[in-house]
């Protein structure tokens, strides 16, 4: 009898266990969030024109806060070409050495994830972490032209299902987020001729 009531906590606590395993485990997947969407080119195929799937794109998740690097050469390239008076050849060699860098640059910084855009150019991540925003990055060279896709989320939430599609054709300088402002040094101001606190309350000592 004893034997049976030990076998039958032991098969209780075995159950309790996998039951708060299995429900820790569904926390944690309700508790992130889900990116997925469509990588299109339009372009002309047999003199038709029309949208196509990119296929076999690799694809990369940045933390917005981690990718300050990739949005820096965005910003440079975006304000070379808004220029009232920019030359246009500059402005082009600019963005060109831009997206050159940005190639050998994404596969390089931290990243949340990486996948690929299937046959149809569908792609997706599972699982992301919320709280943050993302860019979602494709890089390639094609015909010895580099090339890069960017599209950013916003903050993502707790079970939310996120749709970003992106474009070849879209400029890869549009998905920039907003930049935290740079700090002002704060600077003391003095009247002009007056001798500094610090000096002033030293000349007050001294007498």
């Amino acid at each position: 009898m004893r034997n049976q009531v030990a076998w039958i906590g032991c098969l209780v606590i075995l159950f309790a266990t996998e039951f708060c395993s299995g429900q820790s485990g569904v926390r944690a997947t309700a508790s992130a969030a889900d990116i997925q969407g469509k990588v299109t080119v339009d372009m002309t195929i047999n003199r038709t024109f029309g949208t196509h799937p990119v296929r076999d794109l690799t694809l990369h998740l940045l933390k917005v806060e981690d990718a300050r690097p990739l949005q820096e050469l965005q910003i440079k390239c975006r304000s070379a070409v808004s220029k009232p008076k920019a030359d246009p050849v500059a402005a082009y060699q600019l963005c060109s050495k831009g997206l050159a860098e940005a190639v050998e640059l994404v596969p390089r910084l931290p990243l949340a994830a990486t996948t690929r855009t299937d046959r149809e150019g569908f792609y997706r991540f599972d699982g992301v972490e919320t709280g943050k925003q993302y860019q979602v990055v494709g890089v390639k060279v094609e015909d010895g032209t580099p090339i890069v896709i960017v599209g950013l989320t916003g903050k993502l939430k707790p079970g939310e299902r996120v749709r970003v599609d992106l474009s070849e054709n879209d400029p890869w300088t549009n998905a920039v987020p907003p930049q935290p402002r740079p700090q002002l040094a704060r600077t003391e101001r003095t009247s002009k001729g007056a001798a500094p606190p610090q000096a002033a309350r030293s000349f007050r000592k001294s007498h």
